[in-house]
Order: C-alpha cells, then sequence, then structure tokens
C-alpha cells in the first residue's frame, strides 16, 4: 500500500485517514494530532512543522510497515507533500507605531475603527512588539501585560501585542527584551536608558520642594506658584504638599514633619491620592471640612446644595463659614419656586446671599439638580475646591470640574460613592 504525500501519513497517524491503528507515544500526541488536524483542513505545512512530522513518522516506520504501507522512507527523503510549505514571518521586533487599529464591536456599523476614539490622531503613541509563536515569548509578554494592562491591546490570533508609550512601559518592555534577540527601535532604546538614568536619580530629575527649594521646575511655573502660595518657607509648605498634584510636584523633603502640624482632618486632604475624596459626616463635622479648607486657603469654594432640603443644607454651610468668609463674598446661583419654597428664597434675601458674582466672590451655591449656571460659566469665577454636601453623581454638573480638590461629604458613600470619574477614582479618607 502506498501513499503520496507527508499529510497522507500524518493523517493515517492521527487517524484521520483510513482505519490504521498506529500506537502514538504519549509525548507526541499533542503535537502530532494538533497539525494532523491543520493539514486536514487545508492548512499547509511549516518548515519547522514539516521536520518535526517527519522526524516523527520515521520513528513510527515499523508500525506502517507492518500496516502494509511500503513508500514511507521514500515520501520522507523525498519530502513529497500535498500542498507547497507555508512562509512564516518569524521576524522579532519592537517598534514605536500609531494606536492599534482594533475591530468594533459587534453592535458598530463599521468593520474597524481606532480605539480609544481620543488617541485617534495621535502618532507613534504605541509599542508594537512583534513575535511568532512561543510559549516562553507568550509568558513573557503576557507579565509585561498583567503590569500595563490599561495600556495594552492584542487581537485575538495576531503576532503582534501593543502597548501604549509611557515611560515604566518602555522601560519594563526594553529590560525584557534587550537581550534576546529583538530588533528593537533606537528611540525606545534611548527612552529606556533616560528612565532608568531617573529611576537611578530621581533628586535630579523629579519635580518637587527639596529642602524647602523648588527643583527640577520650570521658571514659569516657579513664579506660578509663588503668585498662588506665596514664598516657600516652613509655614506654607504644607499648601505646596496639598497642590503638589495640581502642579506635578512629585517629591518632598520631611514633608510629613511640617504636614504634621496642621489638623488631623487636614493631614487626610493633603496626603490624597486622588482629585477627589470622600469625608464621611459620621467622622467629621462641617465645621472641622471648614476649618481644613481655611487651612489649606482652599477658596473660592463652589458648594452643590442638594435637591433634597437645600434650605438645612445651606444654613448649616452659612453657619460654618460666616466666622471666616463676610456673606457680602457669597452668592447663590439658583432659586426656588416661591409655592413650594418660599422661606428658602427667603433666607437668602435675609443673609444676604444674592450678591452679584464678581473677582471678589469667595464661595458659589449652586443645586445639584440643575444644569451648571451660564453666568457662572462666562465669569471669571475659578473655585479651588468643589463641596458636594451629599455623594451624589449629576453628569449635568461633573464635566465641568476640573480641580484637585472635590469634596464628597455625606453620612455614607452612596452607590455613586466609589465610581470612576474622569478625575479618577474616588477616594475615602
Amino acid at each position: 500500500m502506498k501513499l503520496e504525500t507527508v499529510e497522507d501519513y500524518l493523517e493515517v497517524l492521527g487517524g484521520l485517514q483510513g482505519n490504521h491503528k498506529i500506537k502514538i507515544q504519549s509525548e507526541d500526541c499533542t503535537i502530532l494530532y494538533s497539525i494532523a488536524r491543520q493539514v486536514f483542513r487545508g492548512k499547509a505545512f511549516t518548515d519547522r512543522q514539516l521536520d518535526v512530522v517527519l522526524l516523527k513518522l520515521n520513528f513510527y516506520r515499523s508500525q506502517f510497515i507492518d500496516a502494509g504501507f511500503t513508500n514511507l522512507q521514500e515520501v520522507i527523503k523525498m519530502k513529497t507533500t500535498r500542498t507547497p510549505l507555508r512562509v512564516v514571518d518569524r521576524s522579532q521586533s519592537i517598534k514605536i507605531v500609531d494606536a492599534p487599529v482594533r475591530k468594533a464591536p459587534i453592535f458598530s456599523t463599521r468593520r474597524f475603527k481606532q480605539i480609544p476614539e481620543k488617541e485617534s490622531s495621535q502618532k507613534n503613541s504605541y509599542v508594537a512588539i512583534r513575535f511568532p509563536f512561543s510559549k516562553r515569548a507568550i509568558q513573557t509578554v503576557e507579565q509585561l501585560a498583567f503590569s500595563h494592562r490599561a495600556g495594552y491591546y492584542h487581537e485575538k490570533g495576531s503576532h503582534t501585542h501593543y502597548f501604549k508609550i509611557d515611560e515604566l512601559a518602555v522601560y519594563d518592555i526594553v529590560s525584557a527584551y534587550k537581550n534576546k534577540n529583538y530588533e528593537i527601535d533606537q528611540e525606545l532604546l534611548d527612552y529606556a536608558h533616560e528612565v532608568e538614568k531617573i529611576s537611578n536619580n530621581p533628586h535630579g530629575y523629579v519635580p518637587g520642594v527639596y529642602h524647602l527649594e523648588l527643583k527640577n521646575t520650570s521658571k514659569t511655573l516657579d513664579d506660578k506658584i509663588t503668585n498662588h502660595l506665596g514664598n516657600l518657607d516652613v509655614n506654607n509648605i504644607h499648601l505646596y504638599k496639598d497642590r503638589a498634584m495640581l502642579y506635578g510636584l512629585d517629591y518632598f523633603t520631611d514633608i510629613h514633619s511640617y504636614v504634621n502640624r496642621t489638623s488631623v482632618l487636614t493631614q487626610r486632604i493633603i496626603n490624597r491620592t486622588s482629585p477627589q475624596i470622600f469625608i464621611s459626616q459620621v467622622e467629621w463635622s462641617l465645621d472641622a471640612v471648614v476649618s481644613s479648607l481655611v487651612e489649606l486657603k482652599r477658596f473660592p469654594l463652589l458648594v452643590i446644595i442638594p435637591e433634597n432640603n437645600p434650605l438645612d443644607y445651606i444654613s448649616k454651610m452659612y453657619e460654618s463659614l460666616k466666622g471666616f468668609i463676610s456673606p457680602t463674598d457669597m452668592t447663590t446661583m439658583f432659586r426656588l419656586d416661591n409655592k413650594d419654597d418660599k422661606e428658602f428664597n427667603q433666607y437668602i434675601k435675609d443673609k444676604k446671599l444674592n450678591n452679584p458674582l464678581d473677582k471678589n466672590t469667595k464661595v458659589v451655591y449652586i443645586s445639584s439638580n440643575k444644569k451648571y449656571p451660564k453666568p457662572l460659566f462666562v465669569s471669571d469665577f475659578k473655585e479651588e475646591t468643589v463641596l458636594y454636601l451629599e455623594s451624589v453623581r449629576n453628569g449635568r454638573l461633573d464635566s465641568y470640574f476640573e480641580g484637585d480638590l472635590i469634596i464628597h461629604f455625606d453620612e455614607v458613600e452612596s452607590q455613586f460613592g466609589t465610581y470612576t470619574t474622569k478625575n479618577g477614582n474616588i477616594q475615602k479618607i
């Protein structure tokens, strides 16, 4: 009995052709059955697959002879295949590329789209790691993907893996592959080298306050910070630390010894890691919150008054503020229907909280269930702090708040208390 090609013999070996039983050793089963199924479906061998199959067919030649196959050695010697070998690109490279093209969701009318949309116009924003199938290589890229999953993308079936470019991702990628015979863009090698230099000598690069002196910042930024917070000294260094996110100050020498001079709540606010924080009414009074805002010079202040019981909230806020802020420097940007809430409107009038918005305004009250006031939008008013008197979410308001301190003050964290916004997660302090 004769078979014509290597594929024929492999299909017999894998039980996909004829009814001949060739006993395969357990360690060969996975690879032989896998390749046999591929060729049975019409997929051609690669050169390496062919070499493996020829070796294994030769190993089982005695069983083939016993089964009556007479030309196995000839087929092996001539490497006779059913279809030409499949050419495999075995290049290994790490290059800078544009944002990857990803398949659109199934509900989209477009077949492909750039994701995320905001990155579609960014050129050279990703690192592309390309390699042929290898379990060891896959393990390496999976480790990188776990560490940098927010910026990782891979299309199933593709040999290319994408990582959004940032300092740590580039450094980790180059460190993982620089000694593995990959073609790496020189720009990435240089980039990783600079990151390593900064990592080994952070004080020479990282912006911050070093021994009561601003370092690694531009003169423009120095002037801006000084105009805002005053000349840096032991009496206001806590203000610099509080605005660290605002000004990109990542390092402070011995900051704890200075911050510890402030109140406990103020210390917690200063040491926040997110612009948005939750302060529990069970642990802290409104007076304590206002006292911290005064201590941190966090005015102008924008106060979000809840929809329910607005008079109760605005009166409590007024009482907490009146010892620090004159009523003439406060204004309320909304009114209620006199039919149902006449007392609220009268309170605003009696306490003189209906002042015009101007450059001296220190506190502005707006409603949580109304749109962002247009007069506030077109004014020069720029809050330093946003204070929600309930932990609420309002899509009509949230998008306007981009500051470095947004406080949610409530008894308990609401269902929105831990949701993620464009300003990051809401951190409980």
